[in-house]
């Protein structure tokens, strides 16, 4: 597979996405926010989370993070709302990190920010994407950390998809 520091190619890193499993997602969503974002970032989540997987801390302005795989981004995200309002907790802005391609991101934002009251930012597929190779760790964590990512890279790999032109979309994959 070669040195950790190289950078993994973006159609590589496209398929992981598609195929990652839920768990799996929110684990790399932690540690990718955790260097993207940076000590402020606390990952929070699991199961009975009370609706919120991470928060960004900065004094009184407390944002939740909210990661899914789920194909119905807006059910999630009023769900996620609904949720972290039953817990309690007073919510200004709820980020939405998914591994799915969100196509007109501002149009939902707005949509969803004005029908809940609350500030909505979503973040996909393509953002997790343009951002992957920004740091080491955020390689660490999507080759070395995650099975099912190091099993789709590795398969991919030996195939030798190396350019955009060689690569015919995730169900071109065999497994």
């Amino acid at each position: 597979m070669g040195s950790i520091t190289e950078n993994i190619h973006p159609n590589l890193a496209q398929v992981a996405l598609d195929k990652v499993e839920g768990f799996v997602f929110e684990r790399f969503a932690q540690d990718f926010l955790s260097v993207l974002e940076g000590r402020n970032f606390v990952p929070v989540g699991g199961v009975k989370d009370g609706g919120a997987d991470g928060l960004y801390d900065c004094g009184d302005n407390r944002t939740y993070y909210q990661f899914t795989r789920q194909e119905n981004h807006r059910d999630k995200i009023r769900r996620t709302v609904a949720r972290l309002r039953e817990f309690g907790r007073d919510i200004k802005t709820v980020y939405s990190l998914t591994s799915r391609l969100i196509p007109h991101i501002d149009k939902e934002e707005d949509l969803l920010t004005e029908e809940l009251g609350v500030i909505i930012k979503i973040r996909d597929k393509k953002y997790i994407v343009s951002h992957m190779n920004d740091s080491t760790l955020i390689n660490r964590s999507l080759i070395l950390k995650r099975d099912h990512i190091v099993t789709c890279y590795r398969h991919i790999k030996i195939k030798h998809v190396t350019s955009s032109h060689d690569y015919a979309g995730p169900n071109s994959v065999t497994h």
